[in-house]
């Protein structure tokens, strides 16, 4: 537990360190003049916390989300209009290539990771996905709710667990792990990003109907 928390500690603040570095780069240096360079060394500098993570044997992934939500709040406001729009808009892109990239990996990887089955754990890892999904939602809205003069509707909560679950990055994780469980780990993994995908993502429709019916003043 104590490793995890350092784990989880020090890749954030490798992830807070550089990004606050890059924005003062940015607001020091005047770049406007040559929106390709200011758009490279952005796309650099975001990429930089994810090597240096890895590096430390740190998470990249949580390095770079630190560093993209600093840089998001006081890089871009040192860009020029020409680059922050660009790279508003090649951000966008390559997130959805990447994501399709991922997801045609796993549609390949499916036939050959898939070679230990335990349906019990599969059935208590869907129970603890929606539960821990809902709770983390309906928490998060309660804080906020503290600090907001009009609440958040319960609704909202409903429709976020049941529509915000894929797994790329799930199964991202699963990929890494060294263990002699890895082959059950991926194939549960799998397994409730299938389900997650085609069971709730087929009743999205009529989920979002139902809570229209009951809360209809939301």
């Amino acid at each position: 537990m104590l490793s995890f928390l350092s784990l989880f500690i020090f890749s954030l603040l490798i992830g807070f360190v550089v990004g606050v570095f890059f924005s003062w780069v940015f607001k020091v240096l005047d770049m406007h003049r040559i929106p390709w360079i200011e758009i490279g060394i952005f796309i650099l500098a975001s990429y930089f916390p994810y090597i240096l993570a890895e590096g430390f044997e740190c998470s990249g992934l949580l390095a770079i989300l630190m560093c993209a939500i600093i840089m998001r709040n006081y890089c871009f406001n040192s860009l020029s209009p020409v680059g922050s729009i660009s790279l508003e808009f090649l951000i966008e892109m390559s997130c959805n290539v990447s994501e399709c990239f991922v997801f045609c990996y796993m549609g390949i990887s499916i036939p050959m990771v898939i070679l230990d089955v335990k349906i019990s754990l599969i059935v208590v890892g869907v129970i603890a996905l929606l539960i821990s999904r809902f709770g983390s939602i309906y928490l998060t809205m309660v804080l906020i709710t503290l600090f907001k003069k009009k609440p958040i509707p319960f609704s909202y909560s409903v429709i976020m667990t049941w529509g915000g679950l894929r797994g790329a990055i799930a199964f991202y994780l699963a990929l890494q792990i060294n263990s002699e469980f890895k082959n059950l780990i991926i194939t549960t993994t799998i397994s409730l990003i299938v389900f997650t995908i085609v069971c709730l993502g087929a009743t999205m429709q009529p989920i979002l109907f139902l809570m229209v019916r009951m809360f209809p003043q939301d």
